[in-house]
């Protein structure tokens, strides 16, 4: 079992032990019949104290859970611009499209060996800056000969733009998280809710101490979650570099062997004029 997941089980057995001890704290110090002439003013203020506290734990749930769907995304579209920039590939010149070929496998290929155990240990670490610009500088440095290939040329170029976006977005989500004041609210929020309703004064207590902790494993297992998705590339929900490696292997499929050292495209054979072929033959 995934530790993660045997430290929610932790939290959630901690929080109905502090639940029972509550209860039975409560009606060793307090007599029933003094508890439930408190009933109608503690019932108001709990729910008061509930309602508050149930509006921030939704806040911050789906704040972490929208960081999550941010991560994913960015690296479900990162990749997603790696593949598409490989298909590109054909409209290149032979040489340079090897070229190219190569600077996109090293990238996919750092971004999981090198870069990714850094994320997975909560790192803002880049490990793949030389392999990025490498692939810039392979951009830079290819010559379109014609109109048609200025405008794969200026598509290759938008999609690394938008690697870069995607790539800048990746690697800052790794330091976002719940700050700490927020936690120290979370947790001490939780804990007078579950201690106020430890104050009422119920005729049956084990029936008490049973719904008390229901309510404590409920809200302990969601603080759990929040730590859980807080952190999206370590957490015990995170994002997974399977993307990249989807991407690397659709790189590595295309070889550009078709194509000999040399030889053009065939696209770039059909657009000679066929004039020039026989100005080439001896008279």
């Amino acid at each position: 079992m995934n530790s993660n997941w045997v430290f929610g089980a932790a939290i959630v057995l901690v929080a109905i032990v502090v639940a029972v001890g509550g209860v039975a704290l409560m009606r060793r110090t307090f007599s029933q019949e003094r508890l439930q002439r408190h009933n109608e003013i503690a019932g108001p203020i709990h729910a008061t104290i509930g309602v508050i506290y149930a509006v921030i734990l939704a806040f911050v749930v789906i704040a972490v859970w929208d960081q999550l769907n941010d991560a994913y995304a960015s690296v479900v579209y990162e990749s997603g611009e790696l593949i598409a920039m490989n298909h590109d590939l054909q409209a290149l010149p032979v040489g340079e499209g090897r070229k190219v070929h190569a600077a996109l496998e090293e990238y996919a290929r750092a971004v999981i060996d090198r870069e990714w155990p850094a994320l997975e240990e909560d790192r803002y670490i880049v490990r793949t800056t030389p392999e990025y610009r490498e692939l810039w500088s392979v951009i830079r440095r290819v010559e379109a000969e014609d109109r048609q290939g200025r405008v794969w040329l200026e598509t290759m170029i938008d999609r690394l733009n938008s690697i870069d976006e995607w790539r800048s977005q990746r690697l800052l989500l790794v330091e976002s998280s719940v700050p700490a004041p927020l936690w120290i609210l979370l947790i001490c929020g939780g804990l007078v809710t579950i201690l106020f309703a430890a104050l009422f004064g119920a005729e049956h207590g084990p029936t008490q101490m049973i719904m008390v902790s229901a309510l404590a494993a409920l809200i302990a297992f969601t603080l759990f979650l929040i730590t859980a998705i807080d952190h999206p590339f370590s957490g015990a929900v995170r994002v997974e570099p399977e993307a990249f490696r989807h991407a690397l292997e659709q790189i590595e499929e295309t070889t550009l062997q078709e194509f000999p050292e040399g030889e053009e495209l065939p696209q770039e054979r059909g657009d000679r004029d066929p004039r020039d072929s026989k100005r080439s033959e001896p008279e």
